[in-house]
């Protein structure tokens, strides 16, 4: 990165934004942890931390591109997928796969019990307006929130450098790191030790590699990488499935991951990125 330092100074700039601000709007979740305390009157809710990544992206990209790079950034949020026709079938089946994911959780746990009983709850959450509006409000946050950072600066800035697969290292890297104030306060993270870690990493990796196959199948579309996002989360956080179930989504994930990955590596696919301006 020595031979570019437009580069280096947009990733750090993000990282110290996304970070200090995602890290300073969950401060209220955990910062007793640390012993600190916390205001009674600052809001405690997780999902505000999802605005630091989206704004530090629009604020490097205006500092950096101007109002262009502001501009083209807003629209990629609403650019609807540009596939070529040999590309439809397998982003959609991407598109699909958590919803796929989560009906096999189910059956394997329709199977164990030995009735119908957890299909018809998943049919009873899927057919009514609280799984329209939790998907809405997971796209709006964990969705655009997250991606427009992640996959819609980071990602085609370090694919300007290196490798699709180098740059989802790298993007992983960062991205692993952002999430560290949740493991002083959030369930799942908090008992997270060893092996689990490792696994929760390797899952990131593999999420990286398969929204950074779909950000440049799309030709930089944010909007199918922040669907793609909210609809994993929505398998993940399922609170009907058992620790079997949940533990088979991620497996399969992870399957999902690394087969894209083994096509990254034999297609050589081209990275979408963006030229490194300075502001206008």
């Amino acid at each position: 990165m020595k031979k570019h330092p437009i580069l280096l100074k947009q990733i750090l700039l993000y990282m110290v934004l996304a970070m200090g601000i995602s890290w300073l709007l969950w401060f209220p979740l955990y910062g007793e942890a640390l012993g600190v305390q916390v205001p009674h009157f600052l809001p405690k809710y997780h999902f505000l931390g999802a605005f630091g990544p989206i704004t530090a992206a629009f604020v490097v990209r205006y500092l950096f591109a101007g109002s262009r790079g502001v501009t083209q950034l807003w629209q990629r949020m609403w650019q609807v997928p540009h596939l070529q026709k040999s590309d439809i079938k397998t982003v959609l089946a991407i598109l699909g796969a958590p919803f796929f994911f989560l009906l096999l959780a189910v059956g394997v746990d329709a199977g164990i019990q030995g009735s119908l009983q957890p299909f018809l709850e998943l049919l009873t959450v899927v057919f009514s307006f609280g799984f329209v509006s939790k998907l809405f409000f997971d796209l709006v946050t964990f969705g655009f929130g997250e991606e427009v950072g992640w996959r819609g600066v980071i990602t085609p800035l370090l694919q300007s450098r290196y490798s699709v697969v180098t740059a989802a290292v790298l993007t992983t890297a960062v991205w692993s790191l952002w999430h560290a104030p949740m493991f002083l306060y959030r369930d799942g993270y908090v008992q997270m030790v060893g092996p689990m870690m490792i696994g929760w990493l390797l899952s990131l990796f593999t999420g990286s590699v398969i929204l950074s196959y779909l950000l440049n199948k799309s030709k930089g579309s944010l909007l199918v990488v922040a669907f793609f996002h909210s609809i994993i989360d929505f398998a993940f956080t399922y609170d009907r499935s058992s620790q079997l179930g949940a533990t088979l989504i991620g497996a399969l994930v992870t399957f999902l991951g690394i087969g894209l990955l083994v096509r990254i590596v034999k297609a050589k696919q081209v990275g979408f990125t963006f030229p490194l301006l300075k502001k206008l």
